[in-house]
Formats: structure tokens, C-alpha cells, sequence
């Protein structure tokens, strides 16, 4: 106990004694979100709670709070009697029956063949044989056995028992005795026999003619459970803000198992049930703060984004709740993660996202399918929101997202055992609950970055196109600075994808870092076009001055169109505090034949050094460029040379000292860099004038033919 307190007064309170009060407010805006979230969720619990037993009188209005499907009790026992009825019965032949036959046939026979039966009078022998023959068999075909001669008796025996093998074997019910007994004097025609033969054979085989097929009440019980189990439970809908019972109906036994269906036939919720998604909840938050703390530090400091993770959190599990009224799918249930993975971050997004799903799992009444489906969408979210670095958008995600949450739905409702009219609009519920977050994120989002000062990669995307003001302006006014741009972007982005930098930000800034240069184009080599140099007529102070200018005017520009601070740390960045060596030489130059000196602070730009790793690429973009297109036509080997010695003595004058930027990713930018530029300024064929190639054509076209692929020698190249 004394640990904790130690431990929660270190957290309270700062070494100098006073209030830490990051702590305080985050602690504040963390109990705020746990009321809120339990007053959602525990509301669920109580909402239509009824007390009524069947056979009382309604004394209101009973209403369906949602719509949904039940399952219809009594009409599901109906058809549940049905299929029983359906199943047919299943029947083995009893083999002893058979058995017994042929026992009691020759035991018949054996008797009239035995000294006591022999020696008897007529009278005393048919009453012999008939204790042994039983009932069944009548005193007259007794009296016809015991007539014939033993030669005789044996026929009679084996023809009567091969009759009653045939029908054994084929099994005989009790309702088909009667009619077997019929054919067996047809069976009987067809044995070689005598007239007495022939009657004596049919008495006696009628007379032991009897059922043989026993009821297998062990394999029928199994075909009943495998019907039940295919048959599906008779559904019923009921609409939102359908009358259950009317005010002073009597309550009917259907109309409980309705409204218990429903979940509005319940004992009223305690303290106790409550008290878990108390529990729940403290469990959830206890986890996302203890994964911001881990893995996002910065987020977890910035109370302004604690405060935008509640606020998404609380809006989305309101809008979950109105949606809930009407089918938990049809919620947008990835609003929140679109919303977290684009102001904040992706792994953030996830981790919330994780969090929100299991919130609508609990609103769901625990439904696991809500929870799966959740979870997977905000999966499907986070993908297509880092995509949108390669073209993705808003649009294309919520369709994404919708297709994706039709097939998950679709497949728990199937593995449910639902019916298919029932899966089949759930699935679509659920097509429109994932359109809806993306359409619900997009009208949302610009309100969210204004208020909360973000710039999105949405955002960036925006000012990236070739039709913004500022770009178009630099388009018409310095069309080489406008190019060297896209180039730069190109270099910059590509190594972004390799180390882990923002490829969006490291292109949306490489596109503007030279917006200075709209102020004096003419300045700039690559706006001159082989025309006059104006640095050429005037000190090369001035033009130090008008050059490291050139970031401080791209702050100013970018402020006057509202570009966002990111980008605009970008511009300013990009050279840092290195020096404009030509002109500072030349000064030096001149200084030395004149006897004075020069101060390098007088050549500097103003910097700050890059930040970031995206601030860091753009200046090496941006210098390996401008390098490598000064060599005029290099090979090979000499734009690697000259890549590695830009980013070489970058990082000796310490330009990237305070960005977190490793050796290993310097070594990697290079060579994304080496690739790139061997492949832009590769070194070209040198075609003859075009009057040379039609003189050589009409000289040579009688002598050899001409080849089709000449032409695209140089596309090849």
C-alpha cells in the first residue's frame, strides 16, 4: 500500500514539488471517457426491460425497441413435429425368426419318424405330432403328413422350408403376412411336386409364415436428430416501433417468448451486471494506455490528441448505439479507426479500433459475430488508409470496406446456421455500415484537422495536385524550378519507402521546397534556359543574399496560401545552415586579392537543420540533383561518386544531426539515389541530322531493305 502511494505521488507531483499537471489533465479527460463509455454501455442493459407473465393484462403499450429477427417458438415445434413425422422408420430382419422355423419343421418331422409315434395308434400318433407342430398347424395337414411315406414327408419338408427361406429373406412385415401367404401357392407350382406334395407343403408353410422385421430404434433416433439438425427454426421480423401488446390485451404465451426473444422479458439488471462492464471498460482503457505509453510516447503526452482520441471514440459508440436500434451491422463500426489512422497515426488507429470493437461487442449483447466482424473491418481500414500514399482514397476505401464487411457478415450469418433470406440482409446492412463510415469520415475530417491544427495525408493529397494555386503559379513563372521539383519529389519519395519516412509529406514538401524562387526566378540557373546570368553583374554578397533568400521567401508564400506547418518545415529546412559555396569562393576570391576577409555566416542559410527524416531527404534529394545535373553528361560510376560525397559531407558539417536519421539509412538513400539518376541522365545514342538520314535512305532503299525497329532504338536506350 505505502508503494502505491509513493508511486502515485511520484506521478502527481514534480521533483520541485508542484503539481504535474499533464498528469492531472490526461488523468481528468481518462475518468471523463470511462463515465461516458459506462453510461453508453450499461444503458443497454436496462432500455425495454418488462415484468409481465402470460394469462396478465397489459397496462401499456409493449414496443419493439429494434428491428430483428426471432425465432417463432410454437411454429418451429410444428415443424419440428412434421419432420418427425417425415422420417422413415428403420427395420432389421430378425434371424432367429428363421432359425426357429426350420427348428420346429424338423422337429415335427423327427417326431413322426420316432419309435413312439410309429408304434402309437392313428388317433394317439396326430396328437403326438401335434404337440410338437403347435397351434398353427391344423390337425388335417397333420394327418396328410403322417398319410404320405417317409420318401413323401422329406419333400414336403425341404419344399415348405425352401418356400419360407424366400420369404424370410426378404423380409415381412406385419401388415404384408396375410398377402405372402397368398402367393405361396404360386411359389409352390413351381416345385416339382405331387398334389398331396403340393397341399400338405402350402398348409404347412402358411401355417409358419409370420414377421420377421424388427423396428432399429437406435439408427431411426439418429435419422430424427440428423433431420432436426438440418432443419432450420421457423423466423419471424418484427420492425422497430411495432406494437408487441396492446394496452389491455392479455398476455399470451407467444407474446412472452417474443418479448423474451427480444430480451425485453427479463428480471430488472442489478448492480452486479454493471459492475462488469465496469470492469470491462477499465480493462479496455487500462490496455490502450498502456500500448500509447509503450509504443506512441508522443501521443500519449499530447493532450490535445488524448483529448481527439475521446472524442472519436465517444462520437463513434453514439452513433453505434442509434444504429444498434435497428441491426448492430448497419453501425459504422470503422469510423473511428478511418478517423485515429488519418489525424494520428495507423497504429494508433488499430489499437482504438481493437478497443471500439470490443465496445460494440458489449452493446451487441456480447454477439462474438459483431466483435469478428468489428475487428476484421477496422483491419481492412488501416490497409487502405496507407495506401493512400499509392492512390487509394476516401471513396475507394469505403467501398473497400463495405464489399468486405457484406462478405464477413455473410459468412458469420451461414457458419449461425441463419436463413439465407435473414444472411443475406444483414450482409447488406453491413454494405452499408462500411460506406457510411467512409462517408461519415470524409464530411467529418476537415472540421477535425481545423479544430485540432492536423495535417492528414488527405490533406497533403490535396495540395499535392498539379491544380493548386501555388503549384500553378510556379508552374507558368518557373517552369525549370517547376521541374526540378518533380525530380527532387521522384528522388526523395522513392528513398521515403525504403527507410520508413512519410512518402506523402517527403513529396508534398519536395513539390514546394523551392517555392521561394517565385520571388526572383530569373535568379536561378535552372530558369535561365542558356539565357544571361544576372548574378554575373552584380557582387557575389548580393547574390549570397538573393540565394539562401530563396527558403525564407518559400516560408513566407507558403504561410500567405495556407500550406500546413509540416510542409512548411520542410521548405524552410531543407538547406539548413550549409553555405552557397559558389559565390562564397568567389568572395573569397576577390577578398584575398584585395587583403581582406570573408565570413562564412555572411553565406550561410538561415536553417534551422532538418527535424525529420522526410526534412533530411529532401535536402539530399535536393542537392544530389542539382549536383548530378551540373556534371552535364556523367556516367555511372561519377553520379554514384558524386551521391556519395554529397551525403558524405552533409553529414560531416553535421546537417543531420538533429534529425533521426542512421548510417544505414544514409546508405540506403544513396543507392535509391544512384539507381534512380543512372536511370535519368543514362547517357543517349547520337543520331545523325535529319537530312543525313534521308540522303542515306534514298541512296540505300533499292539496295537493302529497310529495318522496323531502327526507331525505337533510342526509346530502348
Amino acid at each position: 500500500m505505502d508503494f502505491l502511494k509513493r508511486e502515485l505521488k511520484k506521478r502527481v507531483y514534480l521533483e520541485n514539488g508542484q503539481y504535474n499537471k499533464g498528469f492531472l489533465r490526461r488523468s481528468s479527460m481518462v475518468g471523463m471517457l470511462f463515465f461516458i463509455l459506462v453510461m453508453i454501455l450499461a444503458s443497454n442493459l436496462f432500455v425495454g426491460s418488462v415484468s409481465l407473465v402470460e394469462g396478465e393484462v397489459s397496462e401499456s403499450d409493449i414496443v419493439a425497441p429494434r428491428t430483428t429477427t426471432y425465432i417463432d417458438i410454437e411454429k418451429t415445434k410444428q415443424l419440428e413435429a412434421e419432420v418427425i413425422a417425415s422420417v422413415a422408420n428403420v427395420y432389421d430382419i430378425d434371424v432367429s425368426v428363421s432359425k426357429r422355423t426350420d427348428e420346429t419343421v424338423g422337429a415335427i418331422f423327427s417326431a413322426m419318424q420316432s419309435d413312439t409315434v410309429k408304434s402309437a395308434e392313428w388317433d394317439k400318433r396326430v396328437e403326438l405330432v401335434a404337440d410338437v407342430a403347435g397351434e398353427q398347424v391344423a390337425e388335417d395337414t397333420i394327418k396328410g403328413l403322417l398319410s404320405l411315406s417317409e420318401e413323401s414327408r422329406k419333400v414336403v419338408q425341404d419344399s415348405s422350408l425352401t418356400i419360407l427361406h424366400q420369404y424370410f429373406q426378404r423380409g415381412i412385415h406385419d401388415n404384408e403376412v396375410d398377402l405372402m401367404k397368398q402367393g405361396i401357392a404360386k411359389e409352390a407350382e413351381k416345385l416339382s411336386l405331387t398334389n398331396e406334395q403340393r397341399r400338405l407343403t402350402v398348409a404347412l408353410a402358411k401355417s409358419y409364415l409370420t414377421t420377421n422385421v424388427i423396428l432399429d430404434q437406435e439408427a431411426t433416433d439418429q435419422r430424427v436428430e440428423t433431420a432436426l439438425a438440418n432443419m432450420e427454426p421457423v423466423r419471424g421480423m418484427v420492425q422497430k416501433g411495432q406494437i408487441l401488446v396492446r394496452r389491455g390485451d392479455v398476455v399470451t404465451k407467444e407474446q412472452v417468448d417474443l418479448m423474451t426473444e427480444l430480451g425485453l422479458y427479463s428480471a430488472p439488471i442489478g448492480l452486479l451486471s454493471v459492475s462488469g462492464v465496469c470492469v470491462l471498460v477499465c480493462v479496455v482503457i487500462w490496455l490502450v494506455r498502456a500500448y500509447l505509453r509503450k509504443f506512441d510516447i508522443a501521443v500519449y503526452r499530447d493532450d490535445r490528441q488524448i483529448f481527439l482520441i475521446i472524442l472519436v471514440v465517444t462520437g463513434s459508440l453514439f452513433l453505434g448505439k442509434m444504429a444498434h436500434f435497428y441491426s448492430p451491422f448497419a453501425a459504422p463500426m470503422a469510423i473511428g479507426t478511418l478517423l485515429l489512422s488519418i489525424l494520428i497515426g495507423l497504429r494508433v488507429g488499430l489499437c482504438v479500433g481493437t478497443a471500439l470493437a470490443c465496445f460494440f461487442c458489449v452493446m451487441a449483447d456480447f454477439d462474438v459475430g459483431v466483435l469478428i466482424s468489428a475487428f476484421l473491418g477496422n483491419c481492412v481500414a488501416v490497409y487502405s488508409i496507407s495506401r493512400l500514399a499509392y492512390g487509394n482514397s476516401l471513396t475507394r476505401t469505403g467501398v473497400m470496406l463495405g464489399l468486405f464487411n457484406f462478405l464477413v457478415v455473410g459468412a458469420i450469418g451461414v457458419a449461425k446456421s441463419m436463413a439465407l433470406s435473414e444472411v443475406f440482409y444483414i450482409s447488406f446492412l453491413a454494405l452499408g455500415g462500411g460506406i457510411l463510415s467512409a462517408v461519415i469520415t470524409i464530411g467529418i475530417l476537415p472540421y477535425l484537422e481545423n479544430a485540432f491544427e492536423v495535417t492528414t495525408p488527405v490533406k497533403l493529397i490535396q495540395i499535392g495536385q498539379s491544380n493548386h494555386p501555388l503549384l500553378e503559379r510556379l508552374l507558368l513563372e518557373a517552369p525549370g524550378t517547376h521541374h526540378h521539383g518533380l525530380v527532387v519529389a521522384n528522388l526523395a519519395e522513392a528513398a521515403a519507402n525504403e527507410i520508413g519516412a512519410d512518402p506523402i509529406l517527403v513529396r508534398i514538401g519536395a513539390y514546394y521546397h523551392d517555392v521561394g524562387k517565385l520571388y526572383r526566378p530569373a535568379f536561378f540557373v535552372e530558369n535561365q534556359f542558356g539565357g544571361e546570368n544576372p548574378h554575373d553583374q552584380i557582387s557575389p554578397y548580393l547574390s549570397a543574399r538573393i540565394l539562401t533568400a530563396h527558403a525564407r521567401d518559400g516560408v513566407a508564400l507558403c504561410r500567405e496560401y495556407n500550406i500546413p506547418q509540416v510542409v512548411i518545415d520542410i521548405v524552410q529546412q531543407h538547406h539548413g545552415t550549409t553555405i552557397a559555396g559558389y559565390f562564397y569562393h568567389k568572395a573569397k576570391t576577390e577578398a584575398e586579392a584585395e587583403g581582406l576577409e570573408v565570413s562564412e555566416d555572411d553565406f550561410r542559410y538561415d536553417g534551422p537543420k532538418p527535424q525529420t527524416k522526410e526534412a533530411a531527404l529532401v535536402m539530399l534529394a535536393d542537392s544530389c540533383e542539382a549536383a548530378v545535373r551540373s556534371l552535364g553528361k556523367p556516367s555511372g560510376d561519377q553520379i554514384e561518386a558524386m551521391v556519395r560525397k554529397i551525403i558524405r559531407s552533409r553529414l560531416q558539417e553535421g546537417q543531420l544531426d538533429e534529425c533521426n536519421v542512421t548510417l544505414k539509412d544514409l546508405s540506403t538513400i544513396g543507392d535509391v539515389f544512384i539507381r534512380l539518376l543512372s536511370s535519368m541522365f543514362h547517357t543517349r545514342i547520337k543520331y545523325p541530322e535529319t537530312k543525313e538520314l534521308e540522303g542515306d535512305y534514298h541512296a540505300n532503299r533499292n539496295q537493302q531493305p529497310t529495318r522496323k525497329n531502327d526507331g525505337d532504338a533510342g526509346d530502348r536506350r
